[in-house]
């Protein structure tokens, strides 16, 4: 260890009271003996020179040194405490700050799961009624297909029918064309019948039929 040459190091000059024994007491008038009851006195001062001895200057230096070593030890726990201390304040802080968020927090968490458990119900019920509807266009489809074969069928039905009324219109056309050639030849038979009427009715009145 190396010296570092302190005040205890150097010899100084020190005025002590003796007593009537020859031994220092304190710096007092008296001294009171332990477990007596009686006090000593100085009955004269004398000046020495004290002079520490190597074995005590190097204790002192070791309480020095060691004391210093302490002293810089707690001054490094003492700015360690406090980095500590305010790394908890501004925790403590943080968690104050988030205490107060969480008080609007847990009601807009709360709305937040309501409107979101109702848009859920409300898109179920959309996906239900889209099945529905999905299922009434089926059915519709069906629907179609099967007025659709009726209409093949009506048309095909009406073609079948126009077919006929053109047979019958021809047939029809057939008879008026017989006709036509009955009534030219009934002419003559009129002609003749007009002719023989007056005999007819002659015959007529002469007949008793």
């Amino acid at each position: 260890m190396k010296h570092t040459y302190t005040k205890s190091v150097q010899a100084h000059h020190v005025n002590v009271g003796l007593d009537v024994f020859g031994n220092a007491i304190p710096e007092i008038k008296s001294a009171a003996v332990e477990g007596t009851g009686k006090a000593l006195r100085i009955i004269k001062r004398h000046d020495m020179l004290l002079k520490p001895s190597p074995k005590s200057i190097r204790a002192s230096e070791r309480l020095e040194y060691a004391f210093r070593q302490l002293h810089q030890e707690f001054n490094e726990r003492e700015q360690i405490l406090e980095t500590k201390m305010h790394a908890l304040q501004q925790v403590q802080q943080s968690l104050s700050a988030v205490k107060a968020k969480q008080r609007w927090l847990l009601p807009m968490v709360l709305v937040a799961g309501t409107a979101g458990g109702y848009m859920m119900y409300i898109m179920s019920s959309m996906q239900s009624s889209m099945i529905a509807m999905s299922g009434n266009i089926n059915s519709m489809n069906g629907h179609m297909g099967a007025m659709a074969t009726d209409t093949q069928t009506m048309n095909q039905s009406l073609y079948y029918m126009n077919n006929n009324v053109a047979y019958m219109s021809g047939n029809v056309a057939q008879m008026n064309q017989k006709v036509g050639t009955l009534a030219q030849a009934a002419e003559p038979m009129g002609e003749a019948a007009s002719t023989m009427n007056p005999f007819m009715k002659a015959f007529k009145s002469i007949m008793p039929f």
